[in-house]
């Protein structure tokens, strides 16, 4: 019977899991791959994608579930933010025009910037929240294995 080889933790793992670890942060702060790998130490942008990959896929599914609420929580502040520079809207009045000017002044100038920014965060709530996708796409999206079972062909008999 073969020994099972015990794993030592070498100085190179723990580097790289504390460099894994801060270029995981520095993502979740907006900072882009070649920022992050500058700041790390990787070679390039790759390396610091593979890292920051490798960390994502050592958070527990709790973990991943307690992060979906809290990026929630996040939206809803943004958007808490946002929407009152939406909610104005855009109205014209004629009392408001100029002596001299024939045109009407606008009050209250629709914020395309803030609709843009409204609309992103909109997306991104549907998307973490899973509202986009209909019951029977949800279905195909399932992880399942299908098995393909051979029978042998019945030999003899005139129906066979």
């Amino acid at each position: 019977m073969a020994k099972a080889k015990a794993r030592h933790t070498t100085e190179r793992d723990i580097n790289a899991t504390v460099r894994g670890k801060l270029a995981l942060e520095l993502r979740a702060a907006g900072l882009t791959l070649d920022e992050i790998a500058r700041r790390c130490d990787y070679a390039n942008r790759s390396g610091a994608f593979h890292a920051i990959r490798r960390e994502l896929d050592r958070i527990p599914v709790e973990d991943a579930e307690q992060l979906r609420k809290i990026e929630h929580l996040r939206i809803e502040q943004l958007y808490a933010l946002v929407f009152p520079l939406v909610a104005g809207g855009v109205t014209l009045s004629e009392e408001d025009s100029d002596d001299d000017d024939d045109e009407p002044k606008k009050k209250n100038k629709v914020n395309l910037f803030a609709v843009d920014r409204l609309i992103m965060l909109m997306e991104r709530h549907a998307k973490l929240m899973n509202l986009d996708v209909r019951p029977d796409d949800q279905e195909t999206q399932q992880d399942y294995e299908k098995k393909i079972v051979l029978v042998p062909a019945s030999t003899g008999g005139a129906n066979g």
